[in-house]
């Protein structure tokens, strides 16, 4: 299997990864999930952004830069809204015996109407998001396997240089004086 061919199956993983957390946002809008840990509440839990910081960044060549930010933002916008989701339907308890007494933790039926309309505020975002990923993937099925590997070999042995040697100070001379930046 080709490099190309192994990117584009990491690619197709992250596709399905997305798509079983958007289904498992339906199932807790839904109220057939009632346990707040079954979905990270922090992107970088997630395997689709795992994907997107650690392969797809790597082959950010011309037309495709645009896409992955595309992606990035939309990408975001998700998680957004999914963190309004959880923050209307896990109201955290607060304390106090007043409280405690005139609300109640659990998620009324009216709570569930308002997350059903960020849910689908989140599935537009996704859409946005599914279509990015399907032009990405167009782009890396159009790219030819040389370029693809003179791409991705380029970004690997510019990260490789990144972490193996630090930046060198620059040295120069203003007015007889040595000046290291």
């Amino acid at each position: 299997m080709s490099k190309k061919d192994s990117y584009l199956e990491l690619l197709r993983q992250a596709r399905v990864e997305h798509k079983k957390w958007i289904n498992q946002i339906r199932l807790i809008v839904s109220g057939l999930e009632k346990n707040r840990n079954t979905i990270p509440i922090n992107p970088s839990e997630s395997a689709f952004e795992d994907w997107l910081y650690s392969k797809a960044i790597a082959y950010s060549i011309a037309n495709s830069k645009l896409v992955l930010t595309d992606m990035e933002i939309s990408f975001d916008r998700c998680y957004e809204e999914y963190h309004k989701i959880y923050a209307v339907l896990f109201k955290e308890s607060q304390s106090g015996i007043l409280s405690s007494i005139f609300t109640s933790s659990k998620a009324s039926t009216s709570d569930y109407k308002v997350a059903g309309q960020y849910y689908e505020v989140l599935l537009k975002n996704s859409d946005n998001l599914l279509n990015k990923l399907r032009i990405f993937e167009n782009q890396l099925v159009a790219t030819n396997f040389e370029k693809f590997d003179r791409a991705i070999s380029d970004e690997e042995s510019e990260n490789e240089e990144e972490i193996k040697a630090p930046k060198q100070k620059e040295q120069r001379y203003y007015r007889g004086s040595l000046i290291e930046e």
